[in-house]
């Protein structure tokens, strides 16, 4: 198996082996570095092939782009390289850029390619929008099976791009961990934590409206990460006047996110309707066994309320965001119900189970034959 995952990858991951049968081998292609960070490979159970570059952290407007166009040339055509070496049975795309459209073409001829699909639209759009979705439409006609992470995200896969829907099938978000307990909390205030890149359909400035409408002796707001200047500078300015608002604008190593979230109550993705994926971010939540207050968007409401694992909003509205809180800070017997209903949903994502299901994928995709949907 040859897995395109251009990612930093340190240690191994467990998603990966579980694929694995005895016999099998598992080829990860991997970033090269990460923010200048040498990557260390020493005692890796599979091999790793660290040959894609990584894109630039510093670099703005055209440059930023021109960057980002040549990086993901140069990753496209190793994976290429690599893939038609006839070393490998199945390629396996963590992510799919826009440039797939050409850059896979043909190769699906010479072995499987199953490509995970989590944003069924880029969050940003970099095209005018007939030529995005034309492009789009290709780019997931190179592989040979789709995998996305719900339901909601096969159907608007399928309908969005008219594609055969025996070609998508679902599996479940799988958790990178499971944290165990937390430290002992006794509130108020409530820890509220909002974790991620910050960008406008994350719904960060009605968050910040609805916090102006909470009392704060019942709720502390910690907003990290960073992304859009605008968003930074407004949570930035938020955190100066609000003494419940907490800004860390920063990139935060993997050692501070187990940190923010070991010191939170309850995780708050008030994403906007533009947003029609899973949540990663979620999926951290209930590795540490964090209830969540969710917009009714993408896989992300269905998810929540399905397991009854938090509380979902409408997206764009503050005021029913900023009652759900103060509902939530009050209610210490719905928070320990939420986490309840985490506990006894963590084994559906469990790393092992959903690198069992990957591998009936690459299978079934293996066994139609190279060259054949």
């Amino acid at each position: 198996m040859l897995w395109y995952w251009p990612h930093p990858h340190r240690g191994d991951n467990l998603l990966a082996s579980s694929a694995l049968l005895p016999g099998d081998t598992l080829t990860v292609e991997c970033l090269q570095s990460f923010r200048d960070e040498p990557l260390d490979d020493e005692g890796a159970a599979y091999t790793k092939i660290r040959d894609l570059p990584d894109v630039s952290h510093t670099r703005t407007g055209i440059a930023r782009i021109l960057d980002r166009l040549k990086v993901h040339a140069v990753r496209a055509w190793r994976r290429r390289r690599l893939a038609r070496s006839g070393r490998f049975d199945v390629l396996y795309i963590e992510t799919l850029s826009l440039l797939d459209a050409v850059t896979l073409r043909g190769l699906k001829r010479r072995l499987p390619v199953v490509t995970l699909v989590h944003d069924v639209e880029p969050h940003k759009r970099v095209l005018p929008p007939r030529l995005q979705d034309f492009v789009l439409r290709q780019a997931y006609l190179q592989s040979s099976q789709l995998v996305v992470l719900h339901d909601t995200i096969k159907s608007r896969l399928v309908e969005r791009f008219a594609l055969d829907p025996a070609r998508v099938t679902v599996i479940p978000h799988a958790l990178e961990g499971r944290w165990g307990a937390r430290p002992e909390h006794e509130g108020p205030p409530v820890r509220l934590l909002v974790f991620g890149s910050l960008r406008p359909n994350k719904g960060i400035d009605v968050l910040l409206d609805a916090v102006e409408n909470v009392d704060p002796s019942l709720v502390s707001v910690v907003i990290a990460g960073s992304g859009d200047r605008a968003l930074e500078q407004r949570v930035t300015a938020a955190a100066n006047r609000l003494r419940h608002v907490t800004a860390e604008i920063d990139y935060l190593t993997p050692e501070r996110k187990v940190e923010l979230f070991r010191a939170a109550d309850i995780v708050v993705l008030p994403y906007r309707e533009s947003f029609t994926s899973q949540s990663g971010v979620l999926l951290d939540s209930y590795a540490y066994g964090l209830p969540s207050i969710v917009t009714d968007v993408g896989a992300i409401g269905p998810t929540v309320r399905s397991e009854h694992t938090g509380w979902v909003v409408p997206p764009s509205d503050a005021a029913a965001l900023a009652r759900v809180i103060t509902e939530v800070a009050e209610d210490p017997e719905g928070r320990r119900k939420a986490e309840a209903a985490i506990a006894a949903v963590l084994d559906h994502y469990d790393q092992v189970n959903v690198g069992r299901l990957l591998r009936e994928i690459y299978d079934r995709s293996c066994a139609r034959g190279r060259g054949r949907d």
